[in-house]
């Protein structure tokens, strides 16, 4: 978590089936430090060379003797020379790699940012009889029972089950919430209860316009995601059914 409260958890960009979790930002060791390592390690053996043979000979070192120190100091230079430049090249291409890898995990999955941001009081118009191949039970329509378990009261809710020819079902349900920071207070309070019952896959809270959070309670796998004041759950057996729904899913 940072300063403003924003969570991050990273899967090498990839939606997860299991709640693996890396951290980010461990501390890292500077090229200067590698390289002065590098050096100190280059520069103590000739050290104990002159040394010994200081001991040999006495006092006075050998001309020689000094040659061979001045070539392993000017050798111990060049070999350090090329050890900064190369780990400043290698921590570079890390970095930008890392970066890749942040990037893919904080964007929300399957575009939602770019899916439509339902309109202020339309909840119970809200769910369409079809999402792709799945098709809504209006029988099961109800409140929605997702905030109930965190303690918070919305201003409106919808949920139903959708199922699909093979008798494989989804449930979704939509929160509108007073505003998008009681959406993303939500978001992190969601976080806190499947941490708690069961166990979180990737999540992005609080970056961009999209704060999403995958998590299992029990046998149920569930996605839930915000777009602006508005809140939405889709869970199956299956994580394979969630993603199947949230990718025809219009908001």
């Amino acid at each position: 978590m940072n300063a403003q409260g924003t969570l991050v958890n990273t899967n090498g960009g990839k939606r997860p089936t299991e709640s693996t979790m890396l951290v980010v930002g461990e501390p890292q060791a500077s090229n200067w430090e590698i390289a002065w390592l590098v050096m100190l390690m280059l520069i103590a053996y000739p050290v104990y060379y002159v040394a010994r043979a200081s001991r040999v000979v006495g006092k006075e070192v050998a001309y020689t003797e000094k040659k061979k120190l001045a070539f392993l100091v000017l050798m111990a230079g060049a070999v350090f020379v090329l050890v900064f430049t190369v780990s400043v090249l290698v921590g570079g291409l890390v970095r930008s790699l890392n970066a890749t890898d942040y990037m893919s995990a904080i964007a929300a999955p399957y575009n939602l940012d770019s899916r439509l941001v339902a309109s202020p009081g339309s909840t119970y118009g809200l769910l369409p009889m079809n999402v792709g191949d799945f098709v809504r039970d209006v029988s099961t329509d109800a409140q929605s029972k997702v905030l109930a378990k965190l303690g918070v009261a919305s201003n409106g809710s919808i949920a139903s089950t959708y199922t699909l020819a093979t008798g494989e079902a989804a449930s979704v349900s939509a929160e509108e919430m007073v505003s998008e920071n009681e959406a993303l207070f939500v978001m992190r309070k969601l976080r806190e209860y499947a941490s708690k019952k069961g166990s979180v896959g990737n999540f992005a809270i609080g970056l961009g316009d999209v704060s999403y959070i995958y998590y299992r309670v029990g046998t149920v796998n569930s996605l839930s995601w915000t777009h602006g004041p508005w809140l939405y759950t889709v869970s199956g057996t299956s994580m394979a059914i969630v993603n199947q729904f949230v990718q025809d899913f219009p908001y």
